[in-house]
């Protein structure tokens, strides 16, 4: 995790200059300014407090005591006492539930960290998915200026034949017709490019009409995957198992505690000050030391009954854990085939485009010997829209998959190593 932030300050100092984004970039600049990740690191700082003051247990207290005291009896002149002194006092054994406190105390701020990281995958996953989405958009933006430029290319097929007698007047209708429609299509996909900029502005914390561009890197489209070997990697890297272990190993440290109060505590008590009538001490020195134990006896069955219930918690802990993992393996499964499903449909959206392309180079072949009409030119040219469209979005389903591939084994996505 300290890895990841690392990476994030040498990251964003760039960031905040550049005018073109990596997926990198905006995920440091993200997780940065997030509010939510700063929430929980203030979190994870209160409870590094929480750990060095259950350590103060291991030490003594020392204590300055001043005091000054008059005594006046009826008939009697009256007498003044002052006293200034140094006391410690030392608990030298407590049945360890101070060492077991202090455990504790590290298991919560370890959890605390791992909901930080939980915290930062889940930004780091928007910020992937809103820039995929600007990317498919982008790419689709392409598309339908291709399927514009089809429809103009038909359009002048149509005219030629028209103008030679060859093609009714409702066939140049037709073909113009659709020119209008690709024209329709590619002010739409403008619009969805720039609502998708906006969206991915936002997930980094940005205004809406900030002004930059995103760099489209290497993309993570064929890669081979083993679920065996992600399972594996889950167990050691996603936070949710690794805060619901936690748990079980904070509750056992409770229950040690619990136990440690049938244990005897041993102690040590010191004293050292001056005592004299004058308000400054300055003749009579006197010092103590005092070993003690406290045994406990009876407490009115309190400390049986808060070790039952520790012991309670502690089972449901490890039902917890088993509840975890089995959402978390249910969780993997599904984004696992997910990304299976998602390759297969880019390699058949692939094949598809293929042949839509050489369906469209035939049909205005035969088109302009008279062969067909101008519905199956118009219909071929929708095929072809349709399969680059199809390709757009299976090409960054993909993407996407894989990302949430890698959120759910618990990495953070964009920057999984």
């Amino acid at each position: 995790m300290r890895g990841v932030f690392i990476l994030i300050f040498f990251l964003v100092p760039a960031v905040v200059w550049a005018k073109v984004f990596t997926l990198k970039d905006c995920i440091a600049y993200a997780v940065k300014n997030n509010p939510e990740v700063g929430y929980f690191k203030l979190l994870e700082e209160a409870k590094r407090y929480d750990v060095s003051y259950a350590a103060s247990g291991f030490f003594p207290v020392v204590n300055a005591n001043i005091y000054w005291k008059r005594y006046q009896f009826e008939g009697l002149e009256p007498v003044n006492e002052s006293y200034w002194g140094v006391t410690a006092s030392w608990e030298l054994f407590s049945g360890l539930s101070t060492l077991r406190n202090w455990q504790r105390s590290r298991i919560d701020l370890e959890s605390v960290s791992e909901q930080v990281r939980q915290t930062v995958i889940d930004v780091a996953f928007e910020v992937v998915s809103a820039y995929t989405d600007l990317l498919s958009k982008k790419a689709l933006l392409e598309a339908r200026k291709k399927s514009l430029d089809d429809a103009v290319i038909n359009l002048s097929l149509v005219k030629k034949r028209y103008e030679v007698g060859f093609a009714p007047f409702s066939d140049l209708i037709t073909a113009k017709s659709r020119v209008e429609d690709a024209k329709h299509e590619l002010i739409k996909a403008e619009s969805e490019v720039a609502k998708a900029k906006g969206r991915l502005a936002v997930a980094m914390g940005l205004s809406v009409v900030s002004s930059f561009e995103i760099k489209e890197e290497r993309l993570p489209l064929s890669r081979k995957v083993d679920f065996n070997r992600l399972w594996e990697s889950a167990l050691k890297m996603r936070p949710d198992l690794k805060r619901a272990e936690l748990s079980i190993e904070a509750q056992e440290k409770r229950v040690s505690a619990v136990k440690a109060e049938f244990m005897p505590v041993v102690g040590i008590t010191g004293e050292y000050g001056m005592n004299d009538q004058s308000l400054f001490p300055d003749d009579k020195y006197s010092w103590s030391i005092r070993a003690w134990v406290r045994i406990p006896l009876f407490s009115g069955f309190s400390t049986w009954s808060k070790l039952r219930r520790e012991r309670a918690y502690l089972k449901r802990a490890e039902f917890g854990y088993k509840m975890v993992k089995l959402n978390a393996q249910k969780e993997l499964w599904n984004v696992f085939q997910d990304y299976r499903s998602a390759q297969k449909q880019f390699e058949a959206a692939k094949k598809y485009l293929a042949a839509a392309m050489e369906d469209m180079r035939v049909m205005r072949g035969k088109y302009a010997n008279g062969l067909v009409s101008v519905v199956d030119l118009t219909t071929t040219q929708a095929n072809l829209a349709d399969a680059r469209a199809k390709l757009v979005y299976a090409r960054y389903k993909v993407v996407e998959s894989y990302y949430a591939l890698m959120k759910a084994t618990g990495f953070v996505p964009g920057l999984e190593r």
